[in-house]
């Protein structure tokens, strides 16, 4: 049973964004019975690993976190979240194998040529180059068992690699999960899957991007960066032509209290 703990990672001295507040307000609304724990610098030896350490002397807090998430969920289980993922509605139907996620998929109009080249018809990776853009699984929202292979095995890859490698390859959070997941029988299509060692993927709409919101959607992960982009609120504001329901988020975020979402 994946336990009821909420983690997330700050490991800048800038106070959190209020921003990121509004998301953490409605974890507790929509998740009252979790406990939510904040990981800082001085909770994780950072020193410990070369990338970790690599990553904090660069201050490449996003790869730091890469690697934080996983260590998190092995060591104690749970659910792991960015601050600025924005939860809709209780997740608790959804935590229903020992690894959950979502497939995360936007690729753009010159990514769809690629993607063609490096997958086949049943979405089996063909190629040795393991990204696969605009498609693999989510990263912002994980949930697992303590101790589950999947977080292991995303551990020992940041073991072995250095900063400088997933850095040139562009080797983002989403692509190393979805490169260990292939192991376990994931496939690069945007539908539900149930891999080995109860692993259980939905569709990239139940855990959405921004400009992906529906109404059966559970939580999304508002922006693709961080929190500290002076682009954050524009392309929140590109939401609005195009989503009633991203609409009313907008408002969320900047303007009303959690209680007033729906």
């Amino acid at each position: 049973m994946i336990p009821k703990i909420i983690h997330y990672c700050w490991f800048s001295n800038d106070p959190l964004p209020k921003e990121a507040q509004r998301c953490i307000d409605s974890w507790k609304k929509y998740l009252p019975d979790y406990q939510i724990r904040k990981w800082t610098l001085k909770d994780f030896d950072v020193e410990s690993v070369a990338f970790t350490k690599e990553a904090l002397e660069q201050r490449k807090w996003a790869y730091l976190t890469d690697y934080v998430r996983h260590y998190a969920l092995y060591n104690y289980g749970g659910l792991y979240m960015d601050s600025d993922v924005l939860v809709l509605k209780n997740l608790n139907s959804l935590m229903t194998g020992d690894f959950v996620s979502a497939v995360e998929y936007h690729p753009g109009k010159e990514q769809i040529p690629v993607i063609k080249q490096r997958i086949d018809k049943n979405g089996k990776r063909t190629t040795d180059e393991i990204r696969v853009p605009g498609i693999g699984v989510q990263a912002a929202i994980l949930a697992a068992i303590p101790h589950h292979e999947l977080n292991r095995d995303c551990m020992d890859f940041y073991h072995n690699c250095s900063l400088q490698e997933v850095l040139a390859k562009k080797y983002t959070a989403p692509i190393v999960i979805s490169h260990i997941a292939e192991k376990l029988g994931f496939v690069y299509l945007n539908k539900k899957q149930n891999l080995d060692k109860n692993v259980v993927l939905f569709p990239a709409k139940v855990f959405a991007n921004y400009n992906q919101v529906a109404k059966d959607s559970y939580a999304v992960h508002c922006c693709a960066g961080s929190w500290v982009k002076k682009n954050f609120k524009q392309r929140i504001v590109d939401c609005l032509r195009m989503n009633k329901l991203v609409g009313k988020l907008f408002s969320f975020l900047f303007v009303k209290k959690p209680d007033d979402l729906y």
